[in-house]
């Protein structure tokens, strides 16, 4: 009875399932239209992919991430959200009031995002990096010392001057340690210092690597922050290898800053490769001087090329006394100037890559503290260098580009201040193209033209002239005394080597990640790669005629001159890798595993060169004559 029942109830269960299974509604088929739309649907799906995927490879377009919404017009550095410590150093200082690439820069950088920023010379790059720095690092574990910012500079003085501008700031925060880490200072005090894990260090890229390689204990590995700064001069005095080798070592997390006075295509590679989804900020157009920046061309007639020494001295003896720096091409025209200024009665110091980096910081020092008048000087020190009160700068002949011409003016007329720039123009056709590129980038109204009278540059040509038997008297004095300082030097070095020989040979070899060589080939290749690189006409007109595609040019497969040889050298020549001997066919099938190893067989070559000398002995002996048999050898 049992079974029947739960039988039955199995039925009805059955039975309700297929009733509500009948109830249930079957999908429509699907009509013609719906089909349509339905592919429809399916072509925007796959077109939205591959634009998505095409705008993950654009680069130059959407390589750049949206700027935040900043202030505009900001009174003061409260705004800006900086910390009171902070704000009172730059008051202290005299800043009041933002510039317009502070404004911008210090938002974004606060947020801890990349950036990549230009602006005009004098616009306060420096400090726009420099202030958001200090503010994070205010809030840092300070149980835990570690190397948190790196800063690289292209050269030494602008490293100098970005220290000092970070210890100023900091006057007022807690403890926050700087190093300077250069070339031309010793290696050992700055090993110590690096030892004890300073918060930021200031460097340049050659040093720093150097360290990176050789110093014990000291790596990048906590970094949080990189700043490239003036990366457009980084990348023309060829430390391109060096900041891949930088980067590399720096964490993949870090934030990265760069800052460029002009943002070339070099300077975009080196974006592409350092940061990540940047914010873009450019507040001045490239290549414009400052609006409050007076300039004036003098012109040198074509055959008076010799006058261009008694017009600098005209202009300086008579306008520009005080607070005035003069760019050369040369760093032996430097010195030549240095000469004649003192022999005229002019206070000036020189400034260039001959002089040692301690000389080079006495020179600056002097300048900056009023002892010397003129600051003579070569394009070393075009860039970054902010000299307070400098009035005016002078060009003795105009720069090679229109780049270098922003940058040497830009150290007059900073921070909102007034500031002229007098420039000498020859005839040639080089500085008239740059004078004009100048003149067309320049605002309304900034550019004229002085006139410098006539018997002042006769009068000063006459004096040159007397003056020329004593400059060459010093020049010859000074060359003995480089000489002889070199040999003091030499004989020091040997007797260091004698008397310090076990511990100087018992230390490690300082190790480079490029050997000079390399670097010498690399910077070839670069070279020939510049001027084979073809211009817009030549491609235009010779692809075209060729019908096929345009060569591109690689350095590295630079073909090799092959040298030429005659056929007895060849025959002569042994070969240089006995594993590469070819073996007879015969030979080639047995098995050499097994039992002791094969003979090698003698060569037709070899065989040949010993019949030779064999003849050649018999002949002398005059009783040996050659048989059938050793014939066929």
């Amino acid at each position: 009875m049992q079974r029947n029942k739960e039988e039955e109830e199995q039925e009805e269960d059955s039975q309700q399932s297929d009733q509500e299974g009948d109830d249930e509604e079957l999908p429509e088929e699907p009509t013609p239209a719906d089909q349509q739309d339905a592919q429809e649907e399916l072509f925007e799906t796959n077109t939205r992919d591959i634009r998505e995927f095409k705008q993950k490879r654009a680069k130059p377009e959407k390589f750049f991430s949206k700027a935040p919404q900043v202030l505009e017009d900001t009174d003061s550095f409260e705004k800006l959200h900086l910390s009171r410590p902070i704000v009172k150093a730059c008051s202290e200082i005299g800043w009041a009031k933002p510039s317009p690439i502070q404004q911008q820069v210090i938002p974004v950088a606060l947020t801890g995002k990349d950036l990549a920023a230009s602006a005009v010379t004098g616009s306060g790059k420096t400090a726009s990096f420099v202030l958001p720095i200090l503010e994070r690092l205010m809030y840092r574990d300070t149980r835990n010392p570690c190397v948190r910012v790196l800063v690289l500079s292209p050269t030494r003085e602008l490293a100098a001057q970005c220290q000092s501008v970070f210890t100023t700031l900091a006057k007022y925060t807690n403890d926050i340690r700087t190093a300077l880490v250069l070339g031309g200072l010793p290696l050992s005090q700055q090993t110590v210092e690096l030892r004890t894990r300073p918060d930021i260090i200031v460097a340049t890229p050659g040093r720093l690597v150097d360290h990176l390689i050789n110093t014990p204990s000291f790596g990048l590995e906590s970094l949080e922050i990189l700043v490239l700064d003036e990366a457009d001069r980084l990348l023309e005095l060829g430390f391109r290898e060096e900041l891949e080798q930088i980067v590399k070592m720096c964490p993949k997390g870090r934030q990265t800053m760069l800052f460029s006075a002009t943002m070339t295509e070099k300077v975009s590679e080196l974006a592409t490769l350092s940061l990540i989804r940047p914010v873009r900020i450019a507040t001045d157009p490239l290549m414009h001087t400052s609006r409050k920046l007076t300039q004036e061309f003098v012109k040198i007639k074509r055959g008076s090329e010799v006058d261009r020494e008694a017009v600098l001295l005209a202009l300086c003896k008579k306008t520009f006394k005080t607070a005035t720096l003069i760019f050369f091409q040369e760093k032996a025209k430097v010195h030549r100037m240095k000469i004649i200024f003192g022999m005229a009665g002019l206070n000036a110091a020189e400034l260039h890559g001959n002089l040692t980096q301690i000389q080079r910081l006495d020179a600056l020092e002097q300048f900056r503290d009023g002892k010397v008048d003129f600051l003579l000087a070569s394009d070393l020190a075009s860039r970054g260098l902010d000299i307070v009160g400098m009035r005016t700068v002078i060009n003795y002949t105009m720069p090679k580009t229109e780049e270098i011409y922003v940058h040497r003016v830009g150290r007059t007329a900073r921070a909102g201040k007034n500031g002229v720039a007098v420039s000498l123009v020859g005839d040639s056709f080089a500085e008239r193209s740059i004078l004009k590129l100048v003149v067309k980038h320049s605002y309304k109204g900034s550019c004229k033209h002085r006139m410098v009278s006539a018997d002042s540059i006769k009068v000063w040509k006459e004096k040159i002239e007397k003056m020329e038997p004593a400059i060459a008297d010093v020049l010859l004095l000074e060359t003995e005394e480089k000489e002889a300082r070199l040999a003091e030097r030499e004989a020091e070095k040997v007797s260091n080597m004698i008397k310090y020989h076990d511990d100087i040979t018992s230390r490690p070899p300082r190790v480079w990640f490029m050997t000079e060589t390399q670097k010498k080939k690399m910077k070839e290749e670069v070279k020939i790669a510049e001027h084979a690189a073809p211009t817009p006409e030549n491609t235009n007109t010779e692809g075209n005629e060729e019908g096929g595609q345009e060569a591109i040019y690689q350095p590295s497969k630079i073909p090799k001159l092959k040298k030429v040889t005659s056929k007895r050298e060849l025959k002569r020549k042994a070969p240089k890798d006995p594993s590469q001997e070819r073996i007879p066919k015969r030979k080639r099938s047995m098995d050499t595993k097994k039992g002791p190893p094969m003979k090698k067989p003698k060569l037709a070559a070899d065989a040949k060169t010993e019949y030779k000398g064999v003849l050649k002995k018999g002949k002398n002996k005059g009783g040996f004559k050659s048989s059938k048999k050793h014939k066929r050898r």
